[in-house]
């Protein structure tokens, strides 16, 4: 004969179960206070709204209510269980994290709403529903003068002892239910955060400390196959750097150009595209890797671009123009200006460069009549 689990010890153990859980509920619950300055100024942005989070006038109450929770972003609710306003386009200028860190909570915050209640409005009892990966929620209750509007967990008030003059919060966990007593007189606003776990979506996380990105040798050899004959015959080709390949890409790719031609690194004074480019200039030697930095003649003026650059060249053809840019270099400079008792005074400063490479380069050649390939 099967046996009826719905007897009077089962009944009993399920009601001291669901009490064990609704206490444990209570107890998970975090309320507290931000001690603020008093002339410290908390800025909360409501769409492109700004106001001092720790003082909000009546005229800013105002404006919210008919200006920022009217459109079709927000939503309004007004039913016999609900009634309030609330939108997702808040910030405020407060480090939201160091709460959690504070009251021992691991996890990612996220915001979710604005709660904005005035007199008359309330929220009956709920909670915020499923959401995968929800750990709970944390409430920023900005300081108000408002009678009524508490925050309740059943029998619960977590704001009958609270002065509701301080910045304050409660945090919760997920799938509690609460509630919010009417408003009695006055405004007030809750920001609304959602916890998740850290670990949600997050399993056995390795970094990397380096990524290689590859790129098919069988490709590479095309392209360098097409760079040597299209080369072939010409002077002053200008060829960038491909934005959306590595360093390593790079130099591998003008290390087996200058097996075949001779090519030196060439700087322009302003960035541009390559298609744009129509006069380059060497780099002096002490310039010419990327990892060295130049010092200025002790004793003299600052230098500027044309202190770094030798012979200059007119460009005659241009590599890849659509998928090639110049890279920006910052040249490190020291200027000495003169000795205090036996220390030289410097000033450190820096000049910008932009470079690229030339392919057969030939300073005598000035023709205009240029072609560039894609």
């Amino acid at each position: 004969m099967a046996q009826n689990n719905d007897g009077p010890s089962n009944k009993k153990r399920k009601l001291d179960n669901d009490e064990i859980k609704s206490v444990c509920d209570l107890l998970s619950i975090r309320v507290g206070k931000l001690n603020i300055g008093k002339n410290q100024k908390i800025t909360l942005f409501v769409d492109n709204m700004k106001m001092d989070a720790m003082n909000i006038s009546q005229d800013e109450y105002a404006h919210l209510d008919k200006s920022y929770f009217s459109r079709n972003t927000e939503n309004i609710i007004d039913m016999d269980c609900c009634k309030y306003k609330q939108t997702k386009n808040f910030d405020i200028d407060l480090d939201i994290e160091t709460i959690l860190k504070t009251i021992n909570i691991k996890g990612n915050i996220n915001p979710y709403t604005l709660n904005y209640y005035k007199t008359g409005d309330l929220k009956a009892s709920h909670h915020h529903g499923y959401r995968q990966g929800l750990k709970g929620t944390l409430i920023l209750l900005l300081p108000s003068e408002c009678v009524g509007g508490d925050y309740c967990y059943d029998d619960y008030n977590v704001e009958k002892n609270m002065d509701k003059s301080t910045l304050r919060f409660v945090y919760f966990n997920d799938g509690m239910e609460h509630s919010v007593t009417k408003v009695s007189s006055g405004n007030r606003l809750s920001l609304v955060y959602n916890v998740y776990d850290p670990n949600h979506q997050r399993k056995n996380v390795i970094g990397s400390y380096n990524t290689v990105i590859y790129f098919p040798d069988e490709h590479y050899k095309k392209l360098l196959n097409y760079t040597i004959n299209y080369c072939q015959g010409k002077e002053n080709i200008l060829l960038g750097y491909y934005e959306h390949r590595d360093a390593a890409f790079n130099e591998r790719l003008r290390r087996d150009i200058e097996a075949k031609y001779r090519v030196i690194k060439v700087a322009v004074e302003k960035d541009s595209s390559i298609s744009q480019v129509t006069r380059v200039h060497a780099l002096k030697d002490d310039l010419y890797e990327d990892d060295k930095f130049s010092l200025a003649e002790r004793g003299g003026r600052k230098k500027d671009f044309s202190d770094l650059v030798d012979e200059e060249f007119a460009v005659r053809h241009r590599l890849f123009t659509k998928h090639c840019a110049l890279k920006y270099k910052k040249i490190d400079l020291t200027i000495e200006y003169g000795y205090r008792k036996r220390w030289p005074i410097e000033k450190h400063y820096s000049v910008d460069i932009y470079t690229a490479y030339l392919i057969n380069p030939n300073s005598d050649y000035y023709s205009s009549d240029d072609d560039d390939t894609d």
